[in-house]
C-alpha cells in the first residue's frame, strides 16, 4: 500500500516539508560533496540514516530523471547531466553562450555543416549549444547532451588542455579509451603523448570512416577566457559511401572554424 500524502509531510521549524523531497535533496548534496568521485550506496545510506532499500529507490528515481548517474555497481554514483543543465547558466557559461552562439551560427552558415560548443564537467563532455540545418532552415539548439570524450575531436581538444595529473585522474575514473573510441591508445603514457600532440595543433581533425564508407570528419578548436576557463568549438561533416571530401574542402572548413575561434577568443578576452 502506498503511503498517504499526509504521511509524507512533516514540520521543520515553521516549514511544512515533504519527506521524500527532503531525503532526495540530502542524497544530491552528499553526491555533490563527492566532487566528481563516485559515492557508494552504502555511504549514502550511512550519511542519510536511511536503509539501503529506501536510498536505492530514491536514487533510481533521480537517475531516471538524469540527476544522478551510476558509474558502476561497485563504485557508486555521481551527479548526472540534469544537475549541470540546471546550473549551466552560471557566470562563465552564460557569458560563453552569449558570445559564442552568434559565431556558431556564422560558422554553420559559412561552412554548411553543424557547429557546436562543448565543455568538460565532472570528467564528462557536455555539448551545451549547437547550430544545425534542418529542411533548409537554420536552427540554434541549446539541448544538453553528452558525448564520448575520447571519440570526439572536441573531447580530445578539451583533454589536451588539462594537466597530466588531471588526465590521469580522469582516466582512473572513466577508464582509458577502448579500441572503438581511440584505437591504439591503451595506456596512460600513450594517452598523454597523444594529447600533447593534439594541444600543439591549432585545429584538430579526426576522420572516423567505417569500411562501408559511413562516418564523420570531425574538427575542433580550443577557446578560453582570460581566467583560463576553456571550451571547444566543433564542426563535423557527415560521410556516406561514395562521398569524397576533398582536401580543399577540409582546408575551407578549417579556415572558417579558425576564424570563428579567433573571434570568440578575442571577445572572451576583452569582455570577460
Amino acid at each position: 500500500m502506498l503511503p498517504s500524502a499526509a504521511a509524507e509531510v512533516f514540520r521543520k521549524g515553521s516549514c511544512l516539508m515533504i519527506q521524500s523531497v527532503d531525503r532526495a535533496l540530502d542524497i544530491l548534496t552528499i553526491v555533490a560533496n563527492g566532487k566528481g568521485e563516485p559515492v557508494p550506496l552504502r555511504q549514502i545510506s550511512e550519511k542519510t540514516g536511511l536503509n539501503k532499500s529506501t536510498c536505492f529507490h530514491l536514487i533510481e528515481t533521480m537517475a531516471e530523471r538524469g540527476f544522478l548517474r551510476q558509474v558502476s555497481q561497485s563504485k557508486g554514483y555521481v551527479l548526472g547531466a540534469s544537475t549541470f543543465y540546471l546550473t549551466r547558466y552560471r557566470t562563465f557559461h552564460q557569458e560563453l553562450l552569449q558570445i559564442s552562439n552568434p559565431i556558431l551560427r556564422w560558422i554553420h552558415r559559412q561552412s554548411g555543416y553543424t557547429a557546436l560548443l562543448a565543455i568538460l564537467e565532472n570528467h564528462e563532455k557536455f555539448v551545451i549549444s549547437y547550430s544545425e540545418q534542418d529542411g533548409g532552415k537554420f536552427h540554434e539548439r541549446g539541448d544538453l547532451f553528452l558525448g564520448n570524450i575520447y571519440a570526439s575531436a572536441t573531447g580530445r581538444v578539451l583533454l589536451s588542455h588539462m594537466a597530466p595529473a588531471a588526465v590521469a585522474e580522469l582516466a582512473g575514473s572513466i577508464g582509458l579509451p577502448d579500441e572503438g573510441s581511440w584505437p591504439g591508445i591503451d595506456t596512460l603514457p600513450k594517452l598523454l603523448q597523444e594529447l600533447d600532440a593534439v594541444e600543439k595543433r591549432s585545429c584538430l581533425r579526426v576522420d572516423e570512416i567505417s569500411p562501408e564508407g559511413f562516418g564523420e570528419s570531425k574538427y575542433a578548436t580550443y577557446i578560453t577566457n582570460q581566467r583560463g576557463v576553456g571550451a571547444a568549438i566543433g564542426l563535423f561533416i557527415p560521410r556516406v559511401p561514395g562521398d569524397c571530401v576533398t582536401e580543399q574542402e577540409h582546408r575551407r572548413v578549417i579556415d572558417i572554424l579558425q576564424k570563428g575561434t579567433r573571434e570568440i577568443n578575442h571577445r572572451l578576452r576583452f569582455e570577460a
